[in-house]
């Protein structure tokens, strides 16, 4: 729940009459026999880590259900067996904005206090307040609806130094109160409820005590937030916060996120420990269990924010986005070429041995390199993206005849016609098609459309022929009488029938392909080294076949949807990434608008299919979430062209 929905309407007497009549002032109490004096200090509120989210930057992340200034705040003292109300009560009011409290020499003869605060939340700046039905009371006004509850936690002075009242400790109180009139000592009483309390929540290991304060490395404050988050009014922005995370942030560079600096890198490795509390969360109410040692591994299915599956794993305690690991053989490679250091990853199975760089490519000073083919044609035919400008993130994206070494006038250009004729395409025309004018250079506009106009007579390019919008009016508006009134179905379907006959079309246009006989035939695109170091070469798109059927038998699933698991660096050791095109963080809100995409492509040494794609095919993060395309992914594809550049993966020969 937002704390700037919080109200100052609290009722001040609910609360002093929850007091006994004993109650005094901090500075009317007396001595008594076997006294120790406490200083108590703490805070009322969840304190909620900072972290990257994809959310309005008004929505201040850090802090939550923060007692109000001007709140009272009673400490009572409790029977150190019992734990029953000794009738001795202190009281104050909170005098700062920030939810502190402090008592000063509070002499007790118990070291276990209830330190309580009430607080109060109205049905007009908290609508949906009316649908929690656990509130300590609530009473209407004559324009308003109160909810009311008290904030609570019972402490041992002895152990605690900085108190943090808070959803956790609430939720404690009873726990522990029960136990103890079960007849266990408070120490035990205090672990059990904790335990408890975690386990509903997926956690099955201490975080430390719920009152502890002055832990900055605690991860308490992830399940302070988990509890608010669940609250029956705001149950679904667990779902929605977990949905943003894999969407957004997960399988991004991790490169990425530690140029922008340590303060953005902390808001999102806070991200990332908060989504795996999440997933936790969702293991335990979809029955998994905890993740033991005996179950690292295994994989399940739990549902997004918009019911989608996602597939998470046991792994090393906790349960996580991702898939099991597959077996797979770790190691590096230098390119003696500028000296840059490579992952690779190997798979031996079923027979078929690979070993793959596990990083992109990133190779363009050809002034030291004496493969002459390389040096002459390489440059201008590769580029890096805009967030990454040496190519550090994601290594170079390469031009087809970049990648392979191919110089523009080496190759015959042919173009296929629709009725299956192959005709030499002349260089003047392929020019035309792909290579484009200045914006501002007129001249150059008006040559290249006279070539295409020249060249429209020679091939049949794909062009659209106008329709005629009066004829496709008369069509909906004699055919719309036979649909019913508001029958959108059958109007939809007379629109569709009248524009397919009457409107705008394009002629078939031919399926372009570049055929590079003349200089591949005498090339074994199997053993083709390309821009790739001695010793690796460009693959062919039967290695990528072969990989992804390595990974269909590791996981089960059909060979050409398994591509999601190569994002999974822990798994496969593939070490595939989604680019980010642009991302923006406001530090001092955690708040961040972020581009990234599963789309992702690769060259492969094969004419004319060019390069193979994996992009985004179902919904959520199953294991078949991918699909493959293989070959160029439009009809006019040029390899000549940087606008169609992909990625280089080099395989060792």
């Amino acid at each position: 729940m937002n704390f700037n929905k919080i109200t100052l309407a609290a009722l001040m007497a609910l609360l002093l009459a929850a007091c006994s009549d004993e109650n005094k002032s901090l500075g009317s109490m007396g001595g008594a026999e076997e006294e120790t004096a406490y200083v108590l200090n703490g805070r009322i509120g969840d304190v909620i880590p900072m972290m990257l989210r994809a959310k309005e930057s008004g929505a201040v992340s850090g802090q939550a259900l923060i007692a109000l200034e001007g709140s009272i705040v009673v400490v009572f003292e409790l029977d150190s067996v019992t734990l029953a109300k000794t009738g001795r009560s202190f009281t104050d009011s909170l005098k700062n904005k920030d939810g502190r409290f402090s008592f000063e020499d509070v002499s007790l003869q118990s070291p276990y206090v209830l330190i309580e605060n009430q607080r109060s939340f109205d049905s007009l700046s908290c609508p949906t307040c009316r649908q929690r039905a656990d509130w300590d009371s609530v009473y209407a006004t004559e324009n308003n609806v109160i909810y009311m509850e008290v904030a609570r936690a019972i402490v041992d002075l002895r152990k605690i130094k900085e108190i943090s009242v808070n959803s956790l400790t609430n939720k404690k109180v009873p726990l522990w109160l029960k136990y103890v009139a079960e007849g266990m000592d408070a120490a035990t009483a205090s672990d059990k409820a904790e335990s408890e309390i975690l386990e509903s929540y997926g956690v099955y290991e201490s975080l430390g005590a719920f009152e502890e304060g002055g832990d900055e490395n605690s991860d308490l404050p992830f399940l302070q937030e988990m509890v608010g988050d669940l609250q029956p009014y705001s149950a679904f922005k667990v779902h929605m916060d977990l949905h943003e995370f894999y969407k957004s942030l997960l399988f991004i560079s991790p490169k990425l996120i530690a140029k922008r600096g340590g303060a953005v890198e902390r808001l999102y490795r806070n991200a990332e420990k908060m989504n795996n509390y999440r997933v936790g969360y969702y293991a335990k109410e979809h029955g998994f269990g905890r993740c033991a040692e005996a179950r690292e591994g295994e994989m399940q299915s739990i549902e997004d924010y918009y019911g989608a599956p996602i597939t998470i794993v046991c792994r090393s305690g906790k349960w996580t986005l991702g898939f099991k690991k597959m077996d797979y053989t770790k190691g590096t490679m230098t390119d003696p070429r500028d000296g840059t250091v490579y992952k690779t990853v190997t798979y031996d199975a079923n027979g078929v041995s690979q070993t793959w760089m596990a990083e992109n490519l990133n190779f363009a000073d050809t002034s030291l390199i004496a493969d002459s083919a390389l040096k002459a044609n390489l440059p201008g035919h590769s580029l890096c993206k805009v967030y990454d400008p040496w190519c550090k993130l994601y290594g170079r994206y390469y031009s087809w005849i970049g990648a392979m070494g191919i110089g523009e006038k080496d190759f015959r250009v042919y173009a296929v016609e629709p009725n299956g004729d192959t005709l030499f395409l002349e260089q003047q025309c392929y020019d035309a098609q792909i290579k484009e004018c200045p914006s501002e250079d007129m001249v150059c506009a008006n040559e290249q459309y006279r070539i295409q106009q020249h060249c429209d007579t020679l091939y049949t390019w794909s062009r659209k022929i106008p329709g005629d919008y009066d004829s496709v009016m008369d069509c909906v508006e004699e055919k719309m009488l036979k649909c019913d009134d508001h029958d959108d179905e059958c109007l939809k379907s007379v629109k569709e029938t009248c524009q397919s006959m009457y409107g705008g079309r394009y002629l078939p246009g031919p399926d372009w392909s570049y055929g590079y006989v003349e200089y591949m035939a005498d090339k074994n695109k199997d053993d083709y080294q390309g821009v790739c170091p001695d010793g690796w070469r460009i693959p062919t798109a039967d290695d990528w076949k072969k990989l992804l059927q390595i990974m269909g038998d590791a996981y089960g699933v059909d060979s050409l949807e398994s591509g999601v698991v190569l994002y999974d660096d822990e798994a496969t050791g593939f070490g595939m990434e989604k680019v980010v095109e642009e991302i923006f963080v406001e530090e001092e809100t955690g708040w961040m608008s972020i581009s990234s995409s599963w789309w992702i492509q690769f060259i492969v040494a094969d004419a004319p299919i060019y390069s193979l794609t994996f992009y985004g095919k179902n919904a959520g993060m199953p294991l078949n979430m991918l699909g493959v395309g293989i070959g160029p992914e439009t009809t006019f594809f040029t390899p000549v062209d940087n606008f169609y550049s992909a990625f280089v993966r080099c395989i060792k020969k």
